[in-house]
């Protein structure tokens, strides 16, 4: 709404900036009629207790208060600031912690390669089976009661590794009648 636009340059909330237009219309439109301000309900009377204070602007504490109501303030303060529970705190240290850590070796590296000084980055270890180089869950054989070590391989044997299944099944049945 146009109080809320209005509100910060004033220095007030856009509740305060309603309720003050309102007041001056009144006040406009008792003028007009000659009536006098002094009955307002808006004011409070004494012993009264407003019935919506958080339209009210802020006052700032007083400056001689005795030591109850200052130890009163800083509880409320620190109670208001209290908004994390321990795990979220620890998690939060741990986390200021790590980044401080990363922080402090990024420099390190950098001061250590400015003076000349080349360190070799530890490369990350991949988790998991890298499938391409080695066969997951593979058992080789027990060695056995005959040598196998001079067995020469035959060279009409096909290639496995570079079939695809379709050439190891053959020809389809529906395949060969079709001819």
């Amino acid at each position: 709404t146009q109080w809320r636009t209005i509100a910060p340059i004033i220095g007030r909330t856009a509740a305060q900036c309603l309720e003050r237009y309102e007041y001056l219309l009144d006040q406009a439109q008792k003028k007009e009629e000659g009536e006098d301000a002094v009955d307002d309900p808006r004011k409070l009377k004494p012993g009264e207790i407003d019935p919506n204070p958080e339209t009210k602007p802020a006052r700032p504490d007083p400056k001689d208060m005795d030591e109850d109501e200052l130890e009163m303030l800083s509880e409320a303060r620190a109670r208001l600031a209290n908004t994390q529970g321990k795990k979220a705190k620890r998690k939060a240290r741990e986390k200021q912690l790590e980044e401080a850590r990363r922080l402090a070796a990024l420099q390190k590296r950098r001061e250590l390669r400015a003076a000349g000084i080349e360190v070799n980055s530890r490369r990350k270890k991949k988790r998991g089976v890298d499938y391409n180089a080695e066969i997951p869950f593979e058992k080789r054989p027990a060695i056995g009661f005959y040598d196998t070590s001079n067995e020469a391989l035959d060279p009409m044997a096909p290639d496995f590794s570079k079939m695809r299944q379709q050439h190891l099944d053959g020809e389809l049945r529906s395949e060969q009648e079709e001819r």
